[in-house]
C-alpha cells in the first residue's frame, strides 16, 4: 500500500477486501508426547545384629483377658516353660508358637530367646488376630 504526501493511503483494487468473502483457517493441531516417570526404590541393606532380637511395633494386645487365663494356657501348652520346645522341634516357647507365626506377630528369631512377658504379649496379639483356635485343646481348659 502506498502513502501519499498528505498522509492518505492509496489503495489498489487488489488491496480491497470483498465484504462477502470469508476465509477459513484450518485448526492447528499440536501433538504432545506423554511423559513417563520411573520410580526407583532403594533396596534395604542387609543388617546383622548380635543384640537380643526386639519385637517390631504392633497394635497393643487386648487386655480384657485376665493374666490367670494366659498362665493356665501356658501351663497347658508347655508346663509354663518359656524355653519349651515341642512337637519334634516345631513349636517353641510357653505358648508353643511356630517360627512363622512368631515372626508374623512382629518378632524375630525364636520365641525361646524372649521373656515370658514378651511371649504373653505375642499370644495376646495372636488371639486378637486369629481367636482361640490357635490353642484348640488348651484354650478350652484355660477358659474353663
Amino acid at each position: 500500500m502506498a502513502v501519499a504526501a498528505t498522509g492518505a493511503a492509496l489503495t489498489s483494487p487488489a488491496d480491497e477486501v470483498d465484504p462477502t468473502t470469508t476465509t477459513t483457517v484450518p485448526p492447528t493441531t499440536t501433538t504432545v508426547a506423554p511423559t513417563t516417570t520411573t520410580a526407583t526404590t532403594a533396596k534395604p541393606k542387609p543388617t546383622t545384629t548380635t543384640a537380643r532380637p526386639r519385637a517390631a511395633a504392633a497394635p497393643p494386645a487386648p487386655t480384657n483377658i485376665g493374666d490367670d487365663v494366659w498362665a493356665r494356657l501356658a501351663r497347658c501348652e508347655s508346663g509354663g516353660n518359656p524355653r519349651s520346645v515341642g512337637g519334634g522341634g516345631k513349636y517353641f516357647g510357653a505358648f508353643q508358637f511356630t517360627l512363622g507365626t512368631w515372626q508374623s506377630l512382629g518378632f524375630s528369631g525364636n520365641p525361646i530367646d524372649y521373656s515370658y512377658e514378651d511371649q504373653v504379649t505375642a499370644a495376646k496379639r495372636l488371639q486378637a488376630r486369629s481367636g482361640w483356635g490357635q490353642w484348640p485343646v488348651c484354650s478350652r481348659a484355660a477358659l474353663g
